[in-house]
């Protein structure tokens, strides 16, 4: 089911994309960041309704809308503009850890979600300028290679791998330690 949800907010994504290249594509950022607002909205009437749990789907919109707003920034931001979307990512982050004991929960939830997404968004606004050296580094070849070859060991991973630790339960290998050496 994890893998599933995952899939479905991707597909939110490629939704909202498509349907605003296919009717604002000149205004393309002022669209995005409309239908952010708009999402974002929603999420806050949720919380008010203490559901905070329960958001709409489309408020998963606003962790993509982080990497949108790196692109942005990156590509088409300087000055007074670009210090802004690095400002509109930390009020974001301060509105996710609103509650600092929800990002310590052991179940995943929206605080800890949006936390880290808008958390790794400024963290890629702040290494752009040494984006290039760190692309060029010898080191980090093995790691550039790994992420490659890994979007697609993370669609079919987790099916595998489920099946192999329910396979192990049923014979009798339950600890932790057993399931994670022969899972990994």
């Amino acid at each position: 089911l994890a893998q599933s949800w995952s899939l479905c907010y991707e597909e939110i994504f490629y939704a909202v994309m498509g349907l605003v290249l296919a009717t604002a594509r000149r205004n393309l950022f002022a669209a995005l960041s409309v239908f952010s607002g708009l999402a974002a909205a929603a999420g806050a009437a949720a919380w008010l309704r203490h559901q905070s749990t329960l958001m709409p789907p489309f408020v998963f919109w606003l962790l993509f809308a982080a990497g949108v707003l790196v692109y942005f920034q990156i590509n088409y931001a300087s000055g007074v503009r670009g210090a802004a979307a690095a400002a509109v990512l930390v009020l974001a982050i301060g509105i996710a850890v609103r509650h600092p004991a929800a990002l310590l929960e052991p179940a995943a939830n929206m605080p800890q979600f949006a936390c880290s997404a808008f958390a790794f968004a400024l963290l890629l606004m702040a290494l752009r300028p040494v984006d290039a050296r760190m692309a060029a580094a010898p080191w980090l070849k093995p790691l550039q290679h790994c992420g490659k070859l890994c979007y697609s060991m993370y669609l079919v991973h987790w099916p595998v791998v489920y099946l192999v630790a329910a396979g192990m339960y049923q014979i009798g290998l339950r600890s932790l330690a057993a399931t994670l050496a022969v899972t990994v």
